[in-house]
């Protein structure tokens, strides 16, 4: 029995501390926090969070390695340049304990090399989409 529980505890800490592949906008919230949301500004150019699983530390990683596979689809695996992005992170759940369990969070605009959009211009779209609330949790 003790084999069992100590299998399923280490297959829960070594699965939070990745980040799934979950598409929030189409299968809502992860249970265990992460997963990837995004929506077109204009064409080829993106907004894009992902997120980590929960874990009892802050680890970006996972977070960057889900933001540029979800960029490379939506740019069908042509090139894509990131023009801004950034780093936060935000407690999943509170425990009775010292440890809390963190997400860990990248966000930011994708610009597809298709995209009719010039690095001008696509700042200029950032500055005004950046004022609207898109995603909520």
């Amino acid at each position: 029995m003790k084999k069992i529980i100590y299998t399923l505890y280490s297959s829960l800490i070594i699965t939070s501390c990745s980040s799934s592949y979950h598409n929030i906008n189409e299968r809502g919230p992860s249970a265990l926090g992460g997963g990837f949301q995004d929506r077109e500004v204009e064409t080829g150019m993106h907004f894009i969070i992902a997120k980590t699983n929960f874990k009892p530390w802050v680890g970006f990683d996972g977070a960057y390695k889900t933001f540029n596979r979800r960029a490379a689809e939506l740019c069908s695996e042509e090139s894509y340049k990131v023009l801004e992005q950034e780093e936060a992170s935000y407690p999943h759940a509170y425990s009775q304990g010292e440890l809390d369990y963190t997400i860990s969070q990248v966000s930011g605009y994708v610009l597809c090399t298709s995209s009719p959009i010039n690095d001008i211009k696509a700042k200029e779209i950032i500055v005004s989409d950046s004022k609207n609330f898109w995603f909520t949790d």
